[in-house]
């Protein structure tokens, strides 16, 4: 009775789905203004997003179930944080753009790959994710063959996958640092750092999930050390 007297219509998510979220986050001006990225992204989004939903439901396992729409929401809220010309996604970087739009279409498509894996992806046990990288090679011949999809980044200068592996440096620790608060970097850590920090610098909520002794409180202590100085951090423990 009180939705109806505020004129209130309630729809629920599954009857919707997902693309009409979609299509109101891509008729935002700095995607609706891009004609090329928006036409790129649509079609991108009916090849992969759907399928890839129902693959995970149907056929994968996840280390904590994720909502459908969340899942949809966690990909635009990446993109949101890959748009720009830092990460290769801003048609000025491009000239050539009316003539030649291929270089500008293929740097789309990739970055909409990155975000599907740590999306539709991001919460799959190991078992899974190998199913998932399979399921990800017989729709798109350019990745590379040495490791899983998992393994790869979008470089923004090459324009390629590159392996996160390349990121590592040679690690010492400070002398003053207590011996239990030593993390070496591994690719695991550096990606999960770089997930979570690429989401929290544009407002989203966090939460890190594994099993147990995989690094998940370490990772989330660096995060919070790598913040910015206009920001403050608070531990609260559960355990």
């Amino acid at each position: 009775a009180t939705v109806s007297r505020a004129g209130m219509i309630y729809l629920n998510t599954e009857d919707l789905g997902w693309w009409p979220f979609v299509k109101s986050w891509l008729q935002q001006p700095q995607y609706a203004d891009d004609a090329v990225l928006a036409q790129t992204l649509t079609a991108m989004f009916e090849k992969y997003m759907e399928e890839s939903l129902e693959y995970r439901r149907l056929q994968l396992k996840e280390g904590v179930d994720t909502d459908r729409l969340a899942s949809v929401r966690q990909f635009c809220a990446l993109f949101d944080a890959h748009k720009d010309a830092e990460h290769g996604i801003d048609p000025s970087l491009y000239p050539n753009l009316e003539d030649e739009p291929e270089a500008y279409v293929a740097m789309i498509e990739l970055t909409f790959l990155f975000c599907l894996i740590w999306s539709v992806g991001a919460s799959l046990d190991d078992d899974s994710r190998k199913k998932f990288d399979v399921f990800l090679r017989e729709n798109d011949t350019r990745w590379p063959h040495e490791q899983t999809v998992y393994e790869y980044f979008v470089d923004p200068k090459a324009r390629e996958w590159v392996l996160w592996e390349k990121q590592l440096t040679t690690y010492r620790p400070p002398p003053e640092m207590p011996f239990f608060k030593i993390m070496v970097p591994t690719v695991d850590t550096l990606r999960s750092k770089t997930i979570a920090l690429t989401l929290s610098g544009i407002g989203r909520h966090v939460l890190i999930v594994g099993n147990v002794g995989v690094g998940k409180t370490m990772v989330a202590q660096s995060c919070l050390e790598s913040l910015p100085e206009s920001k403050s951090s608070m531990i609260i423990n559960f355990s």
